[in-house]
């Protein structure tokens, strides 16, 4: 399950960071031992620059001169929270949110590769705001894997160099997914293991929980080939249903026969996986978020305010619908399964699959943790889940997850005892990240621009483009767009050719869905090769972007209003199509590919704009067919040429076909998607 703001410069001068010098004692204060499960009361905790320099009694404690001392009568200082199961996709919001609920560390479980590894990076030192984090990368899938930023792995061969691939560009953890084949998935998890490096994600659809373990894989997330573990422990006779997921999740249909199956089989069964030392990833709180896709029951969840329109797009539509109905019905059986789990020792620890539906940065971690409780945790246990073992399990336990002298000082006070009620986490007062202190107000603060940086990206009104750019005019036009029968925008375009090759600038201006209008420009040279494009989203606060090709990437950098954003980097091959988001780029890339009648092409689209102005990579097949009479508005026929293209993004297959005079320029294009069909025809 994954799925497709405020700024470092905002905060920075109002929260310098630590020095070695810098000294801060926090007395008299109940320190949360998550390990021993008790609160220790009376206690200084003393921290130097990021680190915790000392913790002992309050009583014997003299503070030293010049210290700041933070009174902690009351209050109940808890290790920072981990989330092990993000997809860190907007910098923006997301960074802000976690620290203002108390999270210090997530765990990155898949991404384009070279776009997380520049996020991890920053977060790690220090120079973007939020938590630290480990990240995987790629995932490594099947043929055809189920994301577009996969490594795809027919063959052992495959995965194994797949897995150099991703240790050569210095990831954390190799993330496998639901597509490999066995013997695929075995040479990917013993080369993991051989580059020192844990395999972690889906058991894919091909193994049993008894492969994984006997492979090796570290952590195993959503409880993946549980199902399969109910169907072999189910009578014989019972009903097994069918397969809802389309081949995306077979066995997890499986999970209506929980309630068949006799509870001391499975007891013996998950004492041997907690014996095998797999940690699980439950991820609870996403079963209910895409639960609450039913009706669009989450949308009413005061929390949506700090969604950004990227994600609620994403969100958006009837594509939840149908797992969303088979998450409500199975999300009890898998809350009890957890309680089963904890109750043979099963290593769990807290994720929330951030980025899928009425899933909320920062918050749903600890909604995850009420989950682990209902389901039959201690608050002890659930509060290790969320601390020590993904510390211990992400390799910085010698760092972080207890609250202990020498380690970093990432901390959340509280204004009330979690162990006694677990929602108490909620109850946050100040959080620590790397020694650096946010009060309350601080958080505040954080919240309030997480949520105006939202709000600015909603469209802005009804604006005005001159279409203006050098060199002699090919065409001025306009598309008219529909979304089936119903009117859903327009794009004014304009074409021209130059000395040394073409221009294209394009305002399109969307009607009646998430998309925000934009007005592009694109400068390519005399083959049609991508050079150089700007990028203008036109909401209330508009965000301006500038991609250039150098040294083999596409280079993006923006800003929002005036506020500098995160610059992003995507690696471009000699043969990838680079194109905008308007209907008018495709008179350059498809110019640019100079296909015969009758030729295919499978390259990889790199494009922005969609969901916003970062740049993204996908798959994309472009078929070259036989030239066609083309009905045109107004009753005429022209001679135009077609292309079929299929695109394969966030889970989603999006394929059109396109007509084109004998120039390169659309006429047509029928775009069919998951939830509907998007027809642009150039207007007489």
């Amino acid at each position: 399950m994954i799925p497709f703001g405020a700024t470092v410069a905002a905060f920075l001068p109002a929260f310098p960071p630590a020095g070695a010098a810098d000294v801060t004692v926090i007395a008299p204060v109940a320190v949360i031992d998550v390990v021993s499960g008790r609160a220790v009361p009376d206690q200084a905790v003393v921290i130097e620059g990021e680190k915790i320099a000392a913790v002992s009694s309050s009583s014997s404690f003299t503070a030293p001169p010049g210290a700041t001392r933070i009174d902690g009568t009351g209050k109940f200082l808890l290790p920072g929270l981990f989330d092990a199961h993000v997809h860190y996709v907007d910098t923006d919001t997301f960074g802000p949110l976690c620290l203002a609920n108390g999270v210090v560390f997530v765990r990155d479980m898949g991404n384009a590769t070279e776009v997380i590894l520049s996020t991890r990076n920053r977060l790690n030192r220090g120079d973007l705001l939020g938590p630290e984090m480990i990240c995987t990368g790629n995932i490594v899938d099947g043929k055809p894997p189920v994301w577009p930023f996969s490594e795809a792995c027919d063959t052992p061969e495959e995965g194994r160099a797949a897995v150099r691939k991703l240790r050569a560009a210095a990831v954390d953890q190799i993330k496998v997914y639901s597509r490999l084949k066995k013997e695929v998935y075995e040479a990917v998890v013993a080369e993991a293991k051989a580059v020192g490096l844990p395999a972690v994600g889906h058991i894919p659809e091909s193994c049993t929980i008894d492969d994984a373990i006997a492979a090796g894989q570290a952590s195993n997330e959503h409880m993946m080939a549980f199902g399969a573990l109910l169907d072999r422990l189910a009578p014989p006779s019972v009903d097994r249903g069918q397969d809802w997921s389309g081949g995306l999740w077979p066995s997890g249909r499986f999970w209506f026969l929980y309630p068949k199956v006799d509870k001391a089989a499975l007891a013996t069964e998950l004492r041997r996986i907690a014996e095998s030392g797999m940690v699980q990833c439950p991820t609870l709180v996403v079963s209910a978020g895409i639960a609450n896709a039913v009706g669009k029951k989450g949308d009413a969840d005061p929390r949506m305010a700090y969604v950004p329109a990227s994600l609620r797009s994403f969100w958006a539509g009837d594509k939840y619908e149908g797992f969303g109905r088979f998450m409500k019905a199975a999300g009890p059986h898998m809350k009890d399964m957890v309680g089963d789990m904890a109750r043979a020792g099963v290593p769990m620890m807290v994720g929330t699959d951030l980025a899928n539906p009425y899933v909320f940065a920062g918050f749903s971690v600890h909604d995850e943790i009420g989950n682990l409780v209902e389901a039959g945790l201690s608050p002890a246990e659930a509060l290790r889940a969320a601390t020590t073992v993904p510390a211990r399990f992400c390799g910085v336990d010698r760092r972080l997850g207890t609250i202990e002298a020498g380690k970093v000082a990432s901390m959340v006070l509280l204004g009330a005892n979690p162990l006694e009620d677990v929602g108490n986490t909620r109850k946050i007062d100040s959080v620590w990240l790397r020694g650096r202190r946010f009060d309350r107000a601080a958080l505040d603060g954080l919240l309030v621009e997480a949520m105006e940086t939202v709000a600015a990206d909603e469209p802005a009104g009804e604006t005005k483009v001159a279409l203006d750019l050098p060199g002699e005019v090919i065409l001025r036009g306009t598309y008219a767009v529909k979304f089936g029968p119903f009117p859903a925008g327009t794009e004014d375009f304009l074409i021209t050719e130059t000395a040394d090759g073409y221009e294209m600038m394009a305002h399109n201006k969307p009607q009646g869905g998430p998309q925000s209008p934009f007005v592009v420009t694109c400068a390519a040279g005399p083959d049609f090769a991508f050079r150089k494009a700007a990028y203008r989203q036109d909401t209330k606060t508009p965000v301006d972007a500038e991609y250039v090709l150098e040294g083999g990437s596409l280079k993006a950098t923006a800003k929002r209003g005036e506020k500098a954003l995160e610059p992003q980097s995507l690696s471009v091959a000699p043969g990838d199509a680079v194109g905008t988001p308007a209907y008018a780029s495709a008179f350059l890339t498809l110019n640019r590919l100079k296909m015969r009648v009758g030729e295919t092409r499978e390259i990889r689209s790199v494009s922005f704009g969609y969901p916003d102005w970062k740049p993204q990579a996908a798959p994309l097949k472009v078929e070259r067919k036989e030239d066609v009479d083309l009905a045109r508005p107004g009753g005429a026929t022209t001679k135009a040429r077609l292309f079929k293209r299929t695109l394969s993004v966030e889970n989603m297959t999006f394929s059109s076909d396109t007509w084109t005079d004998e120039r390169g320029i659309v006429l047509k294009t029928v775009m069919t998607m998951p939830f509907g069909q998007l027809i642009a025809e150039l207007q007489p």
